[in-house]
């Protein structure tokens, strides 16, 4: 019985996150003093939230995202907070981020709800166009990690990873993002998911 708190959510997302961790056994309080595990957003934009990531340094649980207490809803299950870099916050509250990607289109998939609506909003602000549609004009096609079998993708994610394939397209892992806000910019060619045909 793992209890939890947040920090840095609305009130709204608080609550949502609250009623899952219940779902899933947990336990939610108000407050980190009785907490175990702290669930914050996954972008970290705010010194505050920060801070309350680094006041404990020894957690009993390291903190995780409410990304991944979504994912976790969705496959119904807890998962390995380890496999993927959504489900551990990401701070980014002593970067500024630059619009290093402009020009570039791209596209998404196997990602939902909070998911696509977070990195959207990453991806604008590095000054690339998403776009909802795959089309023979994307750039690249970003993914999310798969190397578990509890992160395999829906059909969908399969068939749009098909076809960037057939279309010489590359499919680029989240992880991309990560290299591109700290280095400001970085080549896809080492996050390459998929070959051309």
């Amino acid at each position: 019985d793992l209890i939890c708190t947040s920090c840095g959510l609305d009130a709204g997302r608080v609550q949502s996150v609250a009623r899952v961790v219940r779902y899933l056994g947990g336990s939610y309080v108000k407050g980190s003093s009785q907490a175990a595990c702290l669930i914050t957003p996954w972008l970290v934009r705010s010194i505050s939230v920060s801070r309350e990531i680094g006041a404990n340094p020894q957690p009993q649980v390291p903190p995780v995202t409410d990304l991944y207490i979504d994912r976790c809803r969705m496959m119904k299950k807890k998962l390995d907070p380890n496999e993927s870099i959504l489900f551990r916050p990401w701070e980014l509250s002593s970067v500024t981020l630059t619009p290093c990607l402009q020009g570039l289109s791209l596209s998404m998939t196997g990602f939902e709800g909070q998911e696509r609506v977070v990195i959207t909003d990453l991806i604008a602000s590095l000054g690339a166009e998403m776009h909802a549609h795959f089309a023979k004009t994307m750039d690249a096609l970003l993914c999310p990690d798969w190397a578990s079998p509890d992160l395999v993708p829906p059909y969908a994610a399969k068939s749009k990873l098909g076809t960037s394939t057939q279309w010489g397209i590359p499919a680029i892992s989240i992880r991309w993002l990560r290299e591109v806000v700290h280095e400001t910019g970085s080549p896809m060619e080492g996050y390459v998911m998929n070959s051309a045909p």
